[in-house]
């Protein structure tokens, strides 16, 4: 997938008192969606994304199906990250609006809404992963989302920390991960599928972002 979204820092257009996401190389942003789709219609809820060394790609990748899943109308999506302040999501996490949802029935979480059918969920909002159990997750979520994607660390820091992150990533009813001819090495591929077949985690494939960053 090349750049989903506008090379440009402003990613977002203002028309008739609302913001939108703007958009380049629709083709491959509906060729990806598509796929991704059928995914979701045969039962894919929880979709996550990890990078080998090319953050801004997986940004743009999740973004860019967030985009498609608005635009064809199906359903409420949420973002999951570490963060939102100091990446591409940030412009479109400055003109939102704070909301709460309850998650597990009795925890009041905060999220930020775009628009009409997007929130920005931080991590660090939801109840500890590690003493949730998958279906507990699944469940809770589905309350509120039709479909999410998880802007998880990347592979390096999810083997490194992976105490910290393995119950998130095995909860994952599919993971991509973001790899750029420019600066992924075949070595690293190799091992990182390695990484996740070993843990028996629901793993999807590699996609290739030929933008450079």
């Amino acid at each position: 997938m090349n750049s989903a979204l506008k090379k440009d820092e402003n990613i977002l257009v203002h028309r008739k008192d609302n913001y939108l996401l703007q958009m380049e190389n629709y083709h491959e942003v509906f060729f990806l969606g598509n796929k991704f789709q059928s995914d979701f219609e045969s039962g894919v809820f929880l979709f996550g994304f990890s990078s080998l060394g090319h953050d801004m790609g997986q940004k743009r990748t999740i973004l860019g199906l967030a985009c498609y899943f608005d635009y064809n109308s199906l359903g409420r999506v949420a973002i999951v990250s570490d963060s939102f302040d100091n990446d591409i999501f940030s412009q479109v996490n400055s003109y939102s609006s704070r909301r709460s949802i309850d998650f597990l029935g009795n925890v009041s979480v905060l999220v930020n809404r775009f628009g009409e059918n997007l929130d920005l969920v931080k991590i660090s909002h939801l109840p500890d992963f590690k003493q949730l159990r998958k279906g507990e997750l699944i469940q809770s979520l589905k309350l509120h989302y039709d479909i999410v994607f998880c802007d998880l660390p990347s592979w390096d820091t999810l083997k490194n920390q992976s105490h910290n992150y393995l119950s998130l990533v095995m909860s994952l009813e599919s993971l991509s991960v973001i790899v750029a001819p420019s600066v992924t090495k075949n070595d690293d591929i190799e091992m990182a599928s390695k990484f996740f077949s070993n843990y028996g985690i629901n793993f999807s494939g590699f996609i290739i972002d030929k933008h450079k960053s």
